[in-house]
């Protein structure tokens, strides 16, 4: 699943700051894996005792950047491609956009 979250009057920094802060919160919450799988389903599961853990990749951009974002449109474009980076760099990462990779 994708999310979207819209921090404003936040730089690269601020935005590092609280993905990270995100994902390392969503890391350390345990899940009943279950009930992952329950809530898209209609049959009636038993509930297992077994946790799982999520690993969360997060991608960002900011605005303004170099000119480089006319539209939201492209700030919504530059967003994933740091994450599809934070995907490549082994997932359970945090990714700004960078156009020097």
């Amino acid at each position: 699943a994708n999310f979207l979250v819209i921090l404003p009057e936040t730089d690269v920094q601020g935005g590092y700051f609280e993905a990270e802060r995100l994902r390392i919160a969503l890391g350390q919450t345990n899940y009943i894996e279950d009930f992952l799988l329950d809530i898209q389903s209609t049959k009636p599961r038993k509930r297992s005792a077994e946790v799982g853990n999520l690993t969360v990749s997060i991608g960002f951009a900011t605005y303004p950047m170099e000119n480089e974002i006319a539209t939201e449109k492209d700030l919504l474009r530059i967003a994933r491609m740091a994450l599809d980076r934070a995907k490549l760099a082994g997932r359970n990462k945090t990714k700004s956009f960078d156009k020097s990779e």
